[in-house]
């Protein structure tokens, strides 16, 4: 029986239309959204191959897998959107570091089947922010102000990357 390793992506948002190196997403402030890379190990016939030779895993078990990122994505994605939960100096690493952890157990518990698919790793890609520094200084008011008119003001004409420096 063949075995093969088979790559799954997705953002904390689980949202199709968030990519890696996406433009119009990269606002100067963010440069890609955090993303998972999860590698399982998978035996045939748990992963097909799609017309552009990559692996993935078989429709069922892909339908599985999507319904877990859903899951976990509404789970999640407020902690990493919502200002209330923003964390503070190091917590951030903290909290990617507790999410990760659940995402890890979940996968074990409710996706992997012995000896057919297998988690191998789970790998961090785009901007994961792990230091989140002082918001209530005078400059970072400054600042904060500043984009709030920027936002309420917005054209895109207006735009540009050096308004941030």
């Amino acid at each position: 029986m063949a075995v093969s390793i088979v790559l799954e992506q997705f953002n904390i948002f689980n949202d199709p239309d968030i990519t890696l190196d996406q433009g119009e997403y990269a606002s100067g402030m963010v440069d890609d959204a955090p993303f998972f890379q999860i590698r399982f190990y998978a035996r045939s016939p748990y992963f097909t191959e799609n017309l552009e030779g990559r692996k993935q895993l078989a429709r069922k078990y892909r339908r599985a897998f999507n319904q877990l990122k859903t899951a976990f994505a509404k789970k999640y994605a407020d902690v990493f959107d919502m200002p209330d939960t923003l964390p503070y100096k190091f917590e951030s690493l903290d909290q990617v570091n507790e999410v990760v952890k659940d995402l890890a157990t979940t996968i074990q518990n409710e996706f992997v089947i012995p000896d057919k698919i297998e988690l191998n790793t789970i790998e961090l890609i785009g901007n994961w922010e792990v230091y989140s520094g002082d918001e209530d200084t005078k400059l970072a008011q400054e600042l904060h102000e500043y984009l709030s008119k920027a936002v309420a003001n917005y054209t895109p004409a207006d735009f540009a990357d050096d308004d941030f420096q």
